[in-house]
């Protein structure tokens, strides 16, 4: 830290270092913002996928008087579910979150540590492939 200087030109560099601190949080928050935009992209598009594959699994099922299956989705598709609502929750006061970037930043990598890392959201989608596989492992 920088030793305090007087006069206006120590008011100055009091304030460029006050708005640099603003401009650093800012950026963290954008920087949240993107990753959360990008998450949910990615996971909705995810989603997408297994709805159509599951609308081919039906399609197939009328179409060859097949047996009809249940799919049992896993609990973590719930979870998952519930993590998005609470997130939600956290962050919807657009107003409050734009005030604090930093606490929007704080809010979004908590989640993502926990609870919707890369790793959390890849089992995800492979435990609701093997779900669908396990449904339609009675047609053979």
């Amino acid at each position: 830290m920088a030793p305090p200087v007087a006069g206006e030109l120590g008011e100055k560099l009091v304030e460029v270092a006050a708005r640099n601190k603003t401009r650093k949080e800012y950026e963290q928050g954008l920087a949240a913002v993107a990753e959360t935009l990008g998450l949910t992209k990615g996971v909705g598009e995810g989603m997408a996928r297994f709805q159509k594959s599951l609308g081919t699994v039906l399609e197939e099922q009328r179409r060859y008087n097949l047996k009809q299956v249940d799919v049992v989705l896993p609990e973590q598709v719930v979870a998952l579910n519930e993590v998005w609502s609470q997130l939600g929750a956290k962050v919807r006061d657009e107003k409050a979150m734009g005030r604090n970037p930093l606490e929007f930043s704080r809010i979004v990598k908590g989640y993502i540590d926990h609870y919707l890392s890369d790793a959390q959201i890849q089992s995800l989608f492979e435990t609701m492939g093997e779900a669908l596989n396990r449904a339609t492992k009675a047609w053979g």
